[in-house]
């Protein structure tokens, strides 16, 4: 039958222990004995000594010669050094010779021998023995009190060293890992971990210790989440994916991590499967860690150089937008220039055929512009044009379209407007242009500045050309000219109405 032991390592090492003890004691005991069982060997010695010595004694007790007993008591001590006094007395117990005194505080064994005489008893002899420890000759070092305790630490050491060096050889993480098992892991580029049920590392192959920057001697043994010096998501703070994956036996998939050294952090994707038996017992845990640094890499300066491209493209459409309006607009007045206002007005205007609104052209000219340029330069006329532009803008609607038509010349349209409305709009501009834009045109002197305004309309046109409206406008322009300037003038289907007159 055999003997099954504990299966925990901790029960093994503890009744291994134990019977190393025994056996060490047990083996002491019969290799040296006890004090006790030594001093009864010494007993029967001790006892013909002193019966020795008691001879002696008698020989001179005969004349009762006091210096004589004591002499040969004195010679009998300096033959027999363990024996310390020798003590004589008669049968009443009264002191007849002594030789010797015992240290005070010194183990002693005494033996007491009777004198008998032809009459009866006599008296005794009682001799005083150094204890059989202390008289062995080798010293302090040799007393069994010190000697045994120090041979029994000793050996103990000695045993249980090569015990426990024996045990922990199979209670070692790597050691239980066949060598061939540890060379095909090391062959994987996927770092892998086998941890026990502690969440201590079994084993870790060579791509796992390589992005941990770590050996085999600082990761076997230890705790995962210290040696690797792993950082988890936040979610993961309380409870590890492999202390989950072994609580629970369900794996773990695709959690992000980094680890290894501040230096040389390493970013990756973590698996843990649980490790069963043939019972399906959770044993321990599988971790897997695949390392996406060159990926997460990739990916940092595929980000900036999309960030790159990105405001790189911001800054195209700035351009391009700044260049548009350079293209469609005019340099001096920045309303539309003639060109992209055609551009946008027959749009306008294809939109209100599908629609049917009402649309109106305003043609506009500075009135006599030529004195301003013959009277104050070239410069205080393109001041005086600045400043008709200007304030026909903030006075337009901001769904209107204005150009500059040619020189002092600008052309509006506006959409979904009637007859009335567009005559309304019209006049405002005049009279916005009359009180203000020529305010400071010339330094700090103000010019009078009038424009005249011919407005024709789809509607009492019966027109949608944008050519046609235009010249009409233009001709109720001319009309508006012809009729005082500083007017709006107002163009129907057949003939020209004045509508409003001077202020």
């Amino acid at each position: 039958m055999r003997l099954r032991l504990p299966a925990s390592p901790v029960l093994r090492l503890t009744v291994g222990l134990v019977g190393l003890a025994a056996c060490f004691l047990i083996s002491i005991d019969l290799l040296f004995g006890s004090p006790a069982s030594r001093e009864d060997q010494a007993h029967p010695y001790m006892e013909a000594i002193a019966e020795l010595g008691t001879r002696e004694i008698v020989e001179q007790l005969l004349p009762l010669d006091h210096e004589a007993i004591e002499h040969a008591m004195d010679e009998f001590r300096r033959s027999h050094p363990m024996v310390l006094a020798v003590v004589v007395r008669d049968k009443a117990g009264a002191l007849v010779a002594s030789s010797g005194v015992p240290e005070p505080g010194a183990a002693l064994s005494h033996i007491q021998v009777a004198i008998q005489s032809r009459g009866g008893a006599w008296g005794s002899a009682d001799f005083a023995f150094a204890s059989w420890s202390d008289s062995s000759g080798a010293g302090w070092l040799n007393s069994r009190r010190l000697l045994l305790p120090l041979g029994t630490a000793l050996g103990m050491v000695v045993l249980i060293y090569f015990y426990l060096r024996r045990a922990l050889h199979f209670l070692d993480p790597s050691a239980v890992v066949p060598d061939r098992v540890r060379t095909a892991f090391d062959g994987l580029t996927e770092g892998v971990v086998v941890l026990d049920l502690q969440g201590q590392v079994v084993l870790a192959n060579k791509a796992f210790r390589q992005m941990a920057s770590a050996d085999a001697a600082k990761l076997n043994g230890r705790p995962l989440l210290d040696a690797a010096r792993l950082e988890l998501p936040a979610g993961e703070a309380t409870t590890t994916p492999w202390e989950s994956t072994i609580m629970t036996g369900v794996g773990r998939l695709g959690l992000f991590i980094r680890m290894g050294p501040v230096h040389d952090r390493r970013a990756g994707h973590l698996n843990c499967s649980p490790i069963t038996d043939a019972r399906g017992k959770v044993r321990g845990c599988l971790v897997t860690v695949a390392d996406m640094t060159a990926v997460e890499k990739a990916n940092i300066e595929l980000h900036a150089t999309l960030q790159e491209l990105e405001h790189s493209r911001a800054q195209i459409e700035l351009q391009n937008r700044e260049l548009e309006h350079l293209a469609s607009r005019d340099g001096l007045t920045g309303l539309f220039n003639r060109r992209t206002f055609f551009d946008r007005a027959n749009a306008c205007l294809s939109r209100a055929a599908r629609t049917g609104q009402a649309l109106a052209v305003f043609m506009m000219d500075i009135d006599h512009f030529k004195s301003f340029n013959d009277r104050y330069g070239h410069s205080t006329g393109d001041v005086v044009i600045q400043g008709v532009a200007r304030h026909l803008q903030k006075t337009l609607r901001l769904h209107d379209l204005a150009g500059r038509y040619g020189g002092e010349e600008f052309c509006v349209l506006c959409e979904d407007i009637d007859e009335a409305a567009a005559a309304a709009l019209a006049e405002r501009i005049r009279v916005q242009v009359e009180r203000e834009a020529g305010r400071g045109a010339h330094g700090t002197n103000d010019l009078s500045v009038t424009v005249s305004i011919g407005v024709a309309t789809t509607g009492t046109c019966g027109t949608s050309d944008l050519a046609q409206l235009i010249e009409l406008a233009d001709s109720a322009l001319y009309a508006a000219k012809q009729s005082g300037r500083n007017r709006v003038c107002f163009a129907p289907r057949a003939s020209l109405q004045q509508l409003s007159i001077a202020a």
